[in-house]
Formats: structure tokens, C-alpha cells, sequence
């Protein structure tokens, strides 16, 4: 997407940007292994700012190859991809289900929730699964009962999204349960979670906790950065770009501070804006170069394996379009 030179100057514009004006960490264990680790802290203001040399230190420490593993030796899966392709997933957080029998349009119970993982656990060309939301069980704990529906029915890697602060625990605890133990999910890991950014420059709590804990066990980490261009965050693709992947960093280094080697995936799902509406937008030409650009540039400059959206569509309706 774009040559040599347009990537060193924008590496250079992320550790600026990481240096200069830093990152929101409201979580105070994370504020003080970052600042015994070398970076500037505020805790008045929970602000961190990373020196170029031990940000990059830090960096090194990620694996550039990692594995996801299923309950079977033919789900486990090499990233990067051994052939070169791709890996691919079903789509996480869905609260609506059509029916296939009927076509009617419904919200998510827990037995589609099931259907959805056995489906997933057959098809050839889905390589992990995450899960739908169910709207029949307690709200407090959706993420959990999800979670525990989807691991029963299926053989293949499942990818985990918190929902809050107090289900990472339980949620740690199921995946610990279903690989034998810390020791058993560190050597073959079942599952990974996702953690997010708070774009722009910023980090909920929640998301610093699921890298704590998951970092501690050795589970694998998605770290995404979700900006929108235009609203959220620059609204140029270089600019939107060098937002998420400054906010990757972070998490990256947050990471190895806590546990070096820890595996972690850089994951910038790009999302443009319609300005007219106001609209997210997911699958626009911007979102897509945007995406293009966000990879190569992580891949290239800083040597990580990385996790995006393919091509979808935004139309509302289920159309020749979609």
C-alpha cells in the first residue's frame, strides 16, 4: 500500500506520538509496573508516556509466530499462516439471528448460541469461532454463559471479548477448566481473549485487567485498537492508521512488562465515518484501505502478526449488495 519511505516516517510519527503525548491508563498496578519498566507516569493523571529505546526493547519481547490450538491436533493453527494465507473467524458480539427455516428476525437465545458452534465447528473455511450474545440469560453474566455454550460445542481455537470487568475471571476460570489447567492452557491454548482500546489514547480498565490475567497464564492476547476516521480518530488513512497502531503498541508493551514472550496479536479493525449521517461505517473503500495499510504497516515495521476484518458490507439490508 504504500513504499518504504511513507512507512519509516509514519513508524517515526507513532513513537512521537507514544513519547510526546502518550496514553490514558487509569489502572494503577499497570501505572506502576509501566513506570518500574522505564516509562514516564502521571498518576494524577494516569497518563504514560514511552521513551523510544525501552518501548522498542519491549516490542522484541512479542513473538513474532504464535499458536492457537483446538481439543484437536488438525484446529491447531500457526500464525502467521504457514502457506501464507490466512486464518479466519465467525464474527463476535452479534445480538440479532435470522431464522433459516422461517426468515423471521429475532434476538439471540442461548441455543442459537449452540447451533452457532456446531455450525462453526463443521465448516472447512472457518478456522476459530467467538461468540454470538444471547439475550435469554442473566445480563451481568452474558459473556460467561456464552462462553461455556460455545466451549461445549466445538473442537476448534474459540476467541473470547469480555463484556465486563467482573467476568474475566469466571471467563479465565472456564477456559482453565476446559484445557485441564494453567499448565495444560499455556501448552495448547483453547482459547484468546481480545482486549480494546478506548480511542482515542485511552484504556478502560477492564481491557488492562484482561491483560494482566491473561498475560500471567500465557493466553494469547488480541490487542485492538477500533478507530473511527473522521470521529474518533484522524480522518485520513495515514492518520487513522498511525492512531491504532500507537495504541497497539501500548497494549503490546503493557504485555511484556507483566510477562515477556507473552503472545499477543496486533488487531486494527478500521472503521471510516459517513459524514453526512454520522454512520460507522465497517466496510467502506476507506475502512478497507485503512485496513490494508494498518497491516502491512504492523507487519512490516514492527515485525508482529496481525488480525483484521475482510471485506464485509454496510448495506442494512440483506440484498445482492450483502
Amino acid at each position: 500500500f504504500f513504499d518504504e519511505n511513507q512507512l519509516n516516517l509514519m513508524k517515526a510519527r507513532v513513537f512521537e506520538l507514544l513519547e510526546r503525548r502518550g496514553v490514558k491508563m487509569a489502572h494503577p498496578e499497570v501505572l506502576n509496573r509501566l513506570q518500574k519498566a522505564g516509562a514516564r507516569v502521571d498518576n494524577d493523571t494516569s497518563m504514560v508516556r514511552f521513551h523510544n529505546d525501552s518501548l522498542e526493547a519491549n516490542l522484541r519481547l512479542a513473538p513474532r509466530k504464535i499458536t492457537l490450538a483446538g481439543r484437536t491436533e488438525e484446529n491447531r493453527l500457526e500464525i502467521p499462516h504457514p502457506d501464507g494465507t490466512f486464518h479466519t473467524r465467525t464474527n463476535t458480539g452479534g445480538q440479532s439471528w435470522i431464522e433459516l427455516e422461517t426468515g423471521n428476525y429475532r434476538p439471540v437465545i442461548a441455543a442459537d448460541v449452540a447451533e452457532w458452534a456446531r455450525l462453526a465447528d463443521k465448516l472447512e473455511h472457518i478456522d476459530f469461532g467467538a461468540f454470538p450474545v444471547p439475550s435469554d440469560v442473566p445480563p451481568a453474566s452474558v459473556d460467561v454463559h456464552a462462553l461455556n455454550l460455545i466451549l461445549k460445542n466445538i473442537d476448534k481455537h474459540v476467541w473470547v471479548q469480555p463484556y465486563t470487568s467482573e467476568s474475566v475471571e469466571y471467563l479465565i476460570d472456564l477456559s482453565l477448566l476446559a484445557a485441564g489447567g494453567a499448565k495444560e492452557l499455556k501448552a495448547n491454548p483453547l482459547v484468546s481473549f481480545i482486549t480494546c482500546s478506548l480511542t482515542p489514547l485511552e484504556f478502560k480498565a477492564m481491557d488492562l485487567d484482561i491483560i494482566l490475567q491473561c498475560a500471567r497464564i500465557g493466553i494469547p492476547l488480541h490487542a485492538c485498537s477500533l478507530p473511527g476516521a473522521g470521529t474518533t480518530a484522524p480522518v485520513t488513512v495515514p492518520g487513522v492508521v498511525i492512531l491504532a497502531a500507537a495504541e497497539i503498541l501500548a497494549m503490546i508493551a503493557v504485555s511484556q512488562v507483566v510477562q515477556p514472550g507473552s503472545p499477543i496479536i496486533a488487531a486494527p479493525l478500521i472503521f471510516s465515518t459517513d459524514m453526512m449521517s454520522g454512520r460507522s461505517l465497517q466496510s467502506s473503500v476507506e475502512s478497507i484501505q485503512g485496513a490494508a495499510l494498518a497491516v502491512q504497516f504492523i507487519k512490516n515495521s514492527f515485525k508482529l502478526t496481525t488480525h483484521t476484518y475482510g471485506i464485509g458490507t454496510d448495506s442494512p439490508a440483506l440484498d445482492e449488495q450483502s
